[in-house]
This record gives C-alpha cells, structure tokens and sequence, in this order.
C-alpha cells in the first residue's frame, strides 16, 4: 500500500490514460521508428523500454531523469557512441522519454548468451519483471530484437518494428488481460519456436 501511494504521487500510477490522438500516435511512431532504423544501420546498439501499465520508478528514479519529447535526434544522440548514457535504456511512455541511462536487471538465460550480450538479457529481464515490452538494437549484429513477457524475438523487419509502435501508441491505453494483450502482440509477429532463428520467439 505504501509503495503504491508513493506511486501516485509520482505521478506513476494509474488506471486510465487519456488516448493520444491518431496524428500523435503517428509522429510517435515515426520519430521512434526513424531512430531504430538509424541506429540499426550504423550497428550503434541501444535498448528502449516501453512503458505500459507496470510503473518502472525503480529504474528510471536512479537514472538521468529526461521527461523529454519523443524525437528521433534526441533517442539517436542517447546512444551515440562515447555518449555517457550510450551503455543504458531509455524508459519511454506514450508521452515522453521519461529517463536514460536506466540499468535493468539481467535475465539468466545461458542459451540467449550463447547468441547475444547484456543488452538482450537486460530487455529479457525488464520483461519478465514487468508488462513492458523492449526493442533492442545489436551493436554486433545490426538488428532489432524484440522483448516481451520474457521472450526474445529476433532480426525484426521495419514493417513489424512500425508494426508494433502503431500498436503500442495507437492501442487501447487501459488495464487488460494480460494474456489477451500478449496474444495480440504475438498475432503480430511469428509462432513461438524453440530456437533462436530468424524471426523465431525464443523462451
């Protein structure tokens, strides 16, 4: 009780939000997806968290608060390479870049290791902590993962990263079943599989 009254006067908390309009959603996502596809190209890796119902103050209140406009120049320079917060997350909602530089808890999954570094086991472990869902640019191999519910889908095209933005911003912005809600983002993509190829779901 304590802990979710300090979440309401943060600010944190709630059960409703007002719904962006359809233009809103829509710049959002192309200033989010200009970003990716930017920093994809140039393999400068970077790992954004996307905010939904879970309040992630644990993680944002000891990084550089922002509470930013979401554009595609300011998440491009956060992970610039040599720039100070380059190595941490960026939280965002569907209003603003709340906080960079924002260190996560690790997922211990021996066999995602195999394949990828901490970034992915930083976006797996948010994700299966809480209800946000993680894009994630590999630095090695200049591709877009997706995290959510503790799974990792791989080497994500720019249709399915525009995809699920339009989904994030645009969707319905109340309290669901969770379940229901990861059906939907699951939909969009592929089958779940056991091994981590192109495309594939990984547990």
């Amino acid at each position: 009780m304590r802990k979710m009254l300090e979440e309401i006067g943060r600010g944190q908390f709630y059960l409703f939000r007002r719904k962006i309009s359809a233009d809103e959603a829509s710049v959002r996502v192309k200033q989010i997806a200009g970003a990716v596809n930017y920093l994809k190209a140039h393999k400068i890796g970077a790992l954004l968290v996307f905010q939904r119902e879970v309040p992630l103050v644990d993680y944002s209140q000891t990084a550089i608060h922002l509470n930013a406009n979401i554009t595609q120049e300011l998440i491009i320079s956060i992970f610039w390479k040599n720039n100070p917060l380059h190595d941490g997350a960026i939280i965002l909602n569907r209003r603003e870049i709340i906080a960079g530089g924002c260190y996560l808890p690790l997922a211990d999954v021996p066999e995602i290791s195999r394949w990828y570094g901490t970034r992915h086991r930083a976006g797996l472990g948010i994700s299966e902590v809480s209800d946000a869902i993680v894009l994630i640019v590999s630095e090695q191999h200049g591709e877009v993962s997706l995290a959510a519910k503790g799974r990792l889908s791989k080497d994500l095209k720019d249709v399915q990263v525009e995809r699920l933005l339009t989904h994030y911003f645009a969707g319905e912005q109340k309290i669901k079943n969770w379940s229901d809600w990861w059906r939907e983002v699951r939909d969009l993509f592929w089958t779940q599989t056991r091994e981590p190829e192109a495309g594939g779901i990984v547990k």
